[in-house]
């Protein structure tokens, strides 16, 4: 079979910690995965552009296996998928239409809300005036309402007061994250699940754990660009968590509802906490990193008693298990 692997193009501004990291980690994917796939397949590589489309009819791939966020482009991570839906190319991961709400993190939210899925209470703002209206209990924290890798997401935007507030919203719009996205602060343990598979046909990794008990002082416990990527070492993830049967239990029905209310394909990653015994969605990675040593996706595949190479050989015959029942993004995304 013939595969092409697609991914971003490096960021374009490489002022920013989150920029450089984000191209490394995207080039050293890449790697790994290329490593994979060319044990059994014939594979070829392209960094996603406006020309992707006269490209792919250049290519001609049986599957395209999507890495690509869509930096810079048009419609940004919806772009790809969209274009391969256009083309009648199979690939794996999500539709453009699942990738967007996911993607948007005050959509998705909405969203599950909608459908009886705790999340913590949040308001949208895109300018300074709007805390004019701002009536949420602090703590609260600051995040950009798109994006991943952290992005924009700073130990300093946790913050406990109107004056922090205010001085934390000027810093981020001045430094063009925008629209910003403002939640309640949810105190509790925090998880990550992985999801594989689709439609009915879902598979949920062992639940990771997140222990920010090692940070040190001054930076608080939440998976800030700082913890994510300077503190790296002293973020302790417990996989399989060691929590009780009904927790688990819970965990992974709320996973499956989440996935499929996405209407997501393949493989996802969502990041809970819980408070409680109460589930809160804070975030949904649609598109979540496949770096052989660092991603958790990969972490968690290896608790439960699997390789990095069955973790992308499970996400290619997801993919063209849909393919050949007829489930193609185009059918989500309404091309």
């Amino acid at each position: 079979m013939r595969v092409l692997v697609l991914s971003d193009k490096p960021c374009e501004s490489r002022n920013k910690k989150e920029d450089l990291f984000h191209d490394q980690f995207m080039e050293e994917s890449v790697l790994f995965v290329v490593e994979v796939l060319k044990k059994r397949h014939d594979v070829s590589c392209l960094e996603a552009d406006t020309a992707l489309k006269e490209k792919l009819k250049e290519e001609r791939p049986d599957l395209v296996f999507n890495l690509a966020n869509g930096e810079g482009l048009p419609g940004g991570i919806t772009f790809v998928p969209n274009a391969l839906d256009e083309l009648g190319i199979p690939y794996t991961g999500s539709s453009g239409a699942a990738h967007g709400k996911a993607y948007d993190k005050g959509l998705t939210m909405k969203v599950l809300k909608s459908m009886g899925i705790l999340v913590p209470r949040f308001m949208e703002i895109e300018a300074q005036k709007e805390l004019s209206s701002f009536h949420l209990p602090f703590p609260i924290l600051i995040k950009p309402k798109d994006g991943g890798y952290s992005r924009g997401i700073f130990n300093e935007n946790l913050v406990f007061n109107r004056t922090e507030l205010r001085a934390q919203v000027e810093v981020l719009l001045r430094e063009k994250y925008t629209p910003l996205l403002l939640t309640e602060y949810i105190e509790g343990r925090e998880f990550t699940l992985g999801v594989l598979g689709s439609g009915e046909h879902l598979h949920v990794l062992p639940p990771m754990e997140i222990s920010f008990k090692n940070l040190p002082e001054d930076l608080y416990p939440f998976y800030s660009f700082e913890a994510k990527v300077t503190f790296e070492d002293q973020v302790k993830n417990k996989v399989p968590a060691k929590i009780t049967e009904s927790l688990h239990e819970k965990l992974q029905v709320s996973a499956r509802h989440i996935f499929r209310t996405l209407g997501l394909f393949d493989y996802a990653r969502l990041d809970v906490r819980v408070r409680e015994e109460r589930i809160y969605l804070l975030e949904v990675n649609s598109l979540p990193g496949l770096h052989k040593t660092h991603s958790d996706l990969v972490k968690m595949m290896e608790a439960a008693g699997e390789s990095y190479e069955d973790l992308i050989y499970h996400i290619v015959d997801s993919a063209q298990d849909r393919y050949k029942r007829g489930v193609a993004g185009r059918l989500i995304s309404g091309r």
